[in-house]
């Protein structure tokens, strides 16, 4: 398929802008806007992920991981691996650590992107459509999360991009076969259910029919693919909570006609054009405007198609997720980086542009306004900056107009900032409370040993432990110096242990996370014989 975008810029600056440095430039700004946002382990189910993390460490559970709730992993264990071989490798468990497979997958993804947007539409209309992809809030949550979305979605474009750029040599399908098993290894049969989807298309687009020959070449890669699944799967099929937890929910509960209660098939529509606005909006008009004007929509067409049949791929499955949609964003980026450059064009043809102008005032007064209301020199900062770059973006217009969109791009994330800085920090003043909370255990256990019983996971992971919840009659074998539990569950157990226990420290909130734990000192008291716990369990 040959590249429709335009082939010259009209002016040598114009050309220099497009130079992938700017790109580069983009993605450290957005990654330094995440990192320097407090830790956010409380939004989604990232616990889940730290506690997969923590049990590979702790435990050696290389093949599947466990809660410290004693729950199995909902997913399979290459985002651990990666984490974990991270933590190692620089001998710290801290957050930033758990996150990079997430960042490092960002990363891939935005040169999957350039070079896939690149050979369907051209070299400039690659550097928008990255450019949009970092300037989108999406992106810029999910490339510092950790969890699987972000790893998986580079698999399936890099599959894409080996099918669809790498000439036929005879590696081509060993690679296939390769990245298909890592995808099943990231999150699942979604991954080589999407490249499959891609794989149809793809072939209608170009003509291919099915034939003994192409499933000759296609066979190392199948049996690549056949072998690294199956032998996971035999090795965590044996275990009976691998079959209920993950087959006979997890995986049955996304089955079109399950009976799990599910959003509307029309959920993620709101969210397309949300979660990656205005980005969504604009390759949206800019197919149709194609479509109308019958200019290069062949090419654009297939694109269409391709965007719409993920989407319908996933508004079908029962159980839906908006980070889910993830895999659909990239090619609403391409077109909407088609609709970039013509307007770089514009720019630079001294013609009207209203978008980067109506974005640049937007974004200037947005800015100015959150700069007299937020909290804290940091989130201030961002939000003048946010200002001063819209405003920047409405002078550019006027004195600089090759630089106007990547100014324009700089505010957007600006304003992506200030949602992790500014608006959205409940969950983040929540977990540094209950960072707090764990930073004066340590200080009052002066390294004594802790145990914790039935409180939330990430409590664990702040003392750096993965000791699953001990049964109650467990309790009667041990007794630790120091206990951290729900307050509701001490008279349980004092009751079975006859323990005294002497809180000392408590942390308790309701909202995004329901956390109540407090610290207790264990007094000595003589150990309760088991005829006497169970007597006493009776009894209660």
């Amino acid at each position: 398929m040959d590249a429709i975008g335009s082939t010259e810029l009209p002016h040598q600056e114009l050309r220099r802008l497009t130079h992938p440095y700017w790109l580069v430039l983009l993605f450290a700004v957005a990654a330094m806007l995440r990192l320097s946002a407090p830790n956010d382990f409380f939004e989604g189910d990232q616990n889940k992920q730290v506690g997969y993390v923590m049990d590979l460490l702790h435990h050696g559970h290389w093949a599947t991981q466990f809660e410290v709730n004693g729950l199995i992993a909902t997913k399979p264990p290459l985002y651990n691996w990666m984490a974990a071989g991270f933590c190692r490798a620089v001998g710290s468990t801290a957050p930033w650590v758990i996150k990079l497979p997430s960042l490092l997958a960002a990363g891939l993804l935005l040169v999957l992107l350039y070079r896939l947007t690149a050979h369907f539409l051209g070299q400039p209309a690659a550097f928008f459509a990255c450019m949009a992809c970092i300037a989108s809030h999406h992106f810029t949550k999910l490339m510092w999360f950790a969890r699987t979305d972000m790893l998986m979605t580079a698999t399936v474009y890099a599959a894409i991009y080996v099918l669809v750029a790498v000439k036929d040599v005879w590696w081509k399908s060993s690679v296939l076969g390769i990245i298909m098993a890592a995808s099943v290894l990231a999150k699942g049969p979604v991954g080589p259910c999407l490249f499959g989807i891609f794989l149809v298309l793809w072939a209608v687009r170009e003509g291919h029919r099915p034939s003994m020959a192409k499933l000759r070449v296609a066979l190392p890669g199948l049996i690549i693919f056949s072998i690294a699944t199956a032998t996971w799967l035999l090795i965590v099929m044996r275990l009976p909570e691998f079959r209920e937890s993950v087959l006979n929910n997890e995986l049955a509960r996304r089955l079109p006609g399950s009976s799990v209660k599910t959003q509307p098939f029309y959920y993620y529509i709101s969210h397309l054009f949300t979660r990656i606005a205005p980005w969504s909006l604009i390759g949206v008009l800019t197919a149709i405007a194609a479509y109308r004007r019958q200019e290069n929509w062949t090419q654009i067409r297939f694109l269409v198609i391709w965007a719409a049949a993920y989407f319908v791929f996933f508004s079908a499955i029962p159980s839906k997720r908006h980070d889910l949609l993830l895999p659909v964003y990239p090619v609403m980026f391409m077109l909407a980086g088609l609709a970039l450059e013509q307007m770089a064009v514009l720019l630079a043809r001294r013609e009207r542009a209203w978008f980067p102008m109506a974005a640049g005032a937007v974004l200037a007064i947005g800015g100015l306004v959150v700069s007299f209301r937020a909290d804290g020199k940091l989130a201030i900062t961002i939000a003048v900056a946010t200002a001063v770059a819209g405003g920047l973006t409405i002078a550019a217009i006027r004195w600089r107009r090759d630089l106007a969109l990547p100014v324009m791009a700089l505010a957007f994330l600006g304003a992506h900032g200030l949602y992790y800085h500014y608006a959205n920090v409940g969950p983040r003043v929540d977990y540094q409370e209950f960072a707090t909370f764990v930073r004066d255990v340590k200080t009052e256990t002066a390294g004594q040993p802790v145990l914790v019983y039935h409180s939330h996971p990430l409590i664990s992971y702040e003392l750096d432990l993965h000791e699953e919840f001990p049964d109650p009659r467990d309790l009667l074998e041990r007794r630790p110096q120091w206990l951290i539990a729900p307050a509701p569950e001490v008279p349980i157990i004092e009751s079975w242990t006859r323990w005294k226990l002497t809180p000392e420290r408590s942390f308790s909130f309701h909202g995004l996370r329901e956390i109540d734990a407090t610290l207790y000192r264990v007094e000595s008291t003589p150990l309760v014989t088991a005829a006497e716990a169970e007597d006493s369990i009776t009894h209660r």
